[in-house]
């Protein structure tokens, strides 16, 4: 769930300096790294993860909408027996999907 996620990581983020005196400096050491990296994954679903999540999601509702709008045009196509304008509406949906795709390939591999 985002919303225990974004909870999780805005905690982390705000974790007030505590006592460490009762532990020996390894210990102490191991928590400073473990919090550290627990704040760095914090900082990456907040700045990055999230906001690409959010990103992703607005692609795909603008993709369904390029469908819904093409689709009218693809079936007049059909029951007309318009193979040019079938396969210049298949061949811009296609580009389409492939553009969405590429830029979802780089949101995941950030």
């Amino acid at each position: 769930n985002v919303l225990v996620i974004e909870t999780y990581a805005n905690t982390v983020l705000t974790v007030p300096a505590f006592n460490l005196a009762g532990l020996d400096a390894n210990q102490i050491t191991k928590v400073n790294v473990d919090l550290s990296t627990a704040q760095n994954n914090a900082r990456q679903w907040l700045n990055v993860i999230k906001p690409g999540l959010i990103y992703l999601n607005q692609d795909v509702i603008n993709f369904s909408n390029r469908y819904a709008t093409y689709s009218d045009t693809l079936k007049d196509a059909v029951d007309m027996k318009d193979k040019a304008k079938l396969a210049d509406g298949l061949k811009r949906l296609a580009a389409n999907a492939a553009n969405y795709e590429q830029k979802a390939k780089e949101k995941v591999t950030q």
